[in-house]
């Protein structure tokens, strides 16, 4: 294999997926729609729902469910394991829908920031604490 045949197959290392509809069966899938109802207000491009980011936010929301603690600690690891170098984080504790939780975070200067920062995609996960409370995790990037 020469050079040139190398390159034609592994180059770029990282393609975007292609855009995929979000799930339509969980909470989570539906900040999507939420979030664009924001950006549209705004004059923003929606964003694109992203499955590893969305995968990298379960995750996440599943460990904060265990410990019952928000934490940023490894959001910049979690973007990159999705091939991405830069993007934001939103956490919450306590909102029951989509609506809820987007309302919260567009009431913060710096969550609000994220919802319509320059990025292209979305991606969210929530799990439910041992007392109920769901523990959502938001990727942009």
């Amino acid at each position: 294999m020469g050079l040139a045949s190398w390159f034609r197959d592994h180059w770029p290392p990282w393609r975007p997926p292609a855009p995929a509809p979000p799930p339509t069966d969980n909470e989570a899938a539906l900040v999507l729609a939420e979030v664009n109802a924001l950006r549209r207000q705004y004059s923003k491009a929606p964003l694109i729902w992203h499955e590893d980011l969305a995968a990298e936010c379960a995750g996440h929301s599943e460990a904060m469910a265990r410990t019952g603690q928000l934490s940023h600690a490894g959001w910049q690891d979690r973007l990159a394991r999705c091939g991405f170098a830069s993007g934001g984080e939103n956490l919450a504790m306590g909102p029951r829908t989509a609506a809820e939780v987007v309302k919260l975070w567009a009431g913060s200067a710096g969550h609000k920031a994220n919802l319509l920062g320059a990025y292209t995609y979305l991606g969210c996960g929530v799990a439910q604490g041992p007392g109920g409370d769901p523990y959502w995790t938001l990727l942009v990037a």
